[in-house]
């Protein structure tokens, strides 16, 4: 085909305005091209395969399908319906391969999957799926869509049961947010290795597994996962870098964190907190280096830290606090660097410190603080303390109020820490 070059943009907000276009026959719009209410049908436009700038349907609820764009091939800026095309039944731009900018599918009431997009290999900006997709069910015909260079957004959409995108290998962020009310599992991201930014899982409303990113390996943001009422475990999660600080935070039905095998430095921090029902942090097994802080706090149920047995070094801060089902921690006895302060404090229940008694601590950067657990034995915190100063350590140490003493030598406690039987003191 002949290419037919037309200048300028168009906007087509009547049908004398569409007669017009048609009868140029473009091939080629070099700027853009605005579809509004006042038309009803497309059909004519086939020739159009590509569009210099933007295509955007502006109130356009008069139209209810796209056949006559089936030819577009490319759009150089933005793909955008303006929350406003409410009767359409499908995204019919079977032909459509690449958009330069961002995709905006929003308002989109009447369409229930995206078939008209099967095609479609690769958007430079945002690809957004949110807010007034009332019957949108399925993103599983997205099969051929690799890459994303912006955020991939999905939320408010009612009945969206599968998010599908099989054949992505990268974005550059990724947000699963609320109102995805029937949305339980990602169902397919097996090609996703990379998302160049931050990942975000929040309010996720019924979402009860990250199974579908099993295959992703690096993270150049930061991961958080907060707020999802039905998550349950996180086994899946096999990312070997995550450059960008790790918060995991009021998911009310964790009970576990059995993932992040794969990974061996984490390049910012890594925050456990306020989850209800979690018991075990089993997961974080291969982990050598924080490049922050290590705070795990206000988890009530949470008994025992199995992982980060590999720990060796923490950038900064290392918190352990306010958890007061916890008995011990013993697994991070690889622990040699600390950089900024060591705190552990108003655990109810913690009764050994013997990890940080191993003496592997060679560094403590700042202040020692292991104080109102009532039933860790003072003289284990003597021990370590004791071990810091023989390595200069001379931060202060605002250790206080554990439980009596029995008798430590060296990295040893003749009897088991914690209880008051036999002890000299409380303070």
């Amino acid at each position: 085909m002949v290419e037919n070059i037309c200048s300028g943009s168009y906007d087509l907000n009547n049908t004398t305005a569409l007669n017009n276009l048609i009868a140029l026959q473009c091939t080629y719009i070099t700027g853009n091209l605005t579809i509004r209410s006042g038309l009803t049908s497309l059909a004519g436009l086939e020739s159009i395969r590509r569009v210099g700038g933007y295509v955007q349907f502006y109130y356009a609820s008069n139209l209810t399908s796209l056949a006559g764009l089936n030819g577009l091939i490319n759009v150089g800026g933005n793909l955008y319906f303006s929350g406003t095309a409410t009767n359409l039944t499908d995204v019919a731009l079977t032909g459509l391969r690449t958009v330069g900018g961002y995709v905006d599918l929003t308002g989109l009431r009447m369409v229930t999957n995206l078939n008209g997009l099967s095609g479609l290999l690769r958007v430079g900006g945002n690809f957004i799926i949110s807010y007034g997709n009332n019957i949108l069910s399925s993103t599983a015909a997205l099969t051929s869509l690799s890459y994303i260079g912006g955020t991939l957004t999905v939320d408010t959409n009612p009945l969206l049961s599968i998010l599908s995108f099989p054949a992505l290998k990268e974005v550059g962020a990724l947000t699963i947010g609320s109102g995805n009310n029937n949305l339980t599992s990602l169902s397919n991201f097996s090609a996703l290795r990379v998302v160049r930014g931050n990942i975000n899982v929040t309010n996720a409303t019924a979402l009860t597994n990250l199974n579908g990113l099993n295959a992703l390996t690096n993270v150049g943001g930061s991961l958080t996962i907060a707020t999802n009422p039905q998550l349950t475990n996180l086994t899946s999660i096999n990312i070997g870098a995550i450059n960008g600080n790790i918060l995991i935070q009021g998911n009310p039905r964790l009970a576990s964190i059995t993932g992040f095998a794969g990974m061996t430095t984490a390049s910012a921090g890594v925050e456990i907190h306020s989850n209800a029902l979690l018991v075990n942090i089993a997961g974080f097994e291969a982990l050598t280096t924080i490049g922050t802080n290590l705070h795990i706090h206000d988890n009530p149920l949470l008994a025992q830290i199995s992982g980060f047995s590999a720990l060796r070094t923490v950038n900064n801060g290392f918190t352990i606090m306010h958890n007061p089902s916890l008995t011990q921690f013993n697994s991070m006895d690889e622990l040699g660097y600390i950089g900024g302060s060591l705190r552990v404090e108003g655990n109810l229940l913690l009764n050994s410190i013997q990890g940080l008694r191993s003496r592997s601590l060679t560094f403590l950067g700042n202040r020692l603080m292991i104080r109102l657990n009532p039933q860790l034995s003072a003289c284990e915190v003597d021990a370590v303390a004791s071990h810091l100063a023989s390595i200069n350590w001379s931060a202060e140490n605002l250790s206080c109020c554990n439980n009596g003493c029995v008798t430590c030598t060296m990295a040893a406690c003749t009897s088991t820490p914690g209880g008051l039987a036999g002890q000299s003191t409380v303070y």
